[in-house]
């Protein structure tokens, strides 16, 4: 994963503007774009990237169902959601569904407006 390098002051800045009512019970995702060497790629395993990238801007994040692999949270979110559960692969899902039961609401996702490249998830990987 490559974080472009104001990452963390623009997640930030989005933490502060969040209104204080609300900045303790929301996710902050970024769209993540499956481009780090996808040219290398199977047609199949580019086509999915482009389509997942597509998919998470236009659905997940701005549907607020789901974050996606790199997101952040509130520590006091992340403690009321009881962490992660260890035994789970995906557990952007069941960290969602842990902090809507602690919270009794559904957690809303803010999108942090700047790209978080990300490799394939799937095809071989070589450490770059």
């Amino acid at each position: 994963t490559t974080f472009y390098y104001r990452y963390f002051e623009n997640l930030s800045w989005c933490f502060l503007n969040e209104p204080p009512e609300t900045r303790y019970t929301v996710c902050f995702q970024s769209p993540l774009f499956y481009n780090i060497t996808l040219d290398e790629r199977w047609f199949f395993t580019r086509a999915m990237g482009i389509i997942r990238s597509y998919f998470m801007v236009g659905f997940l994040i701005g549907g607020d169902i789901n974050t996606m692999s790199i997101y952040s949270m509130s520590l006091r979110l992340l403690v009321e959601g009881q962490f992660f559960h260890p035994g789970y692969q995906m557990d952007d899902i069941i960290y969602t569904l842990s902090a809507m039961r602690a919270t009794g609401d559904r957690i809303r996702i803010r999108t942090i407006d700047i790209p978080t490249l990300s490799g394939p998830t799937s095809g071989f990987a070589p450490l770059i």
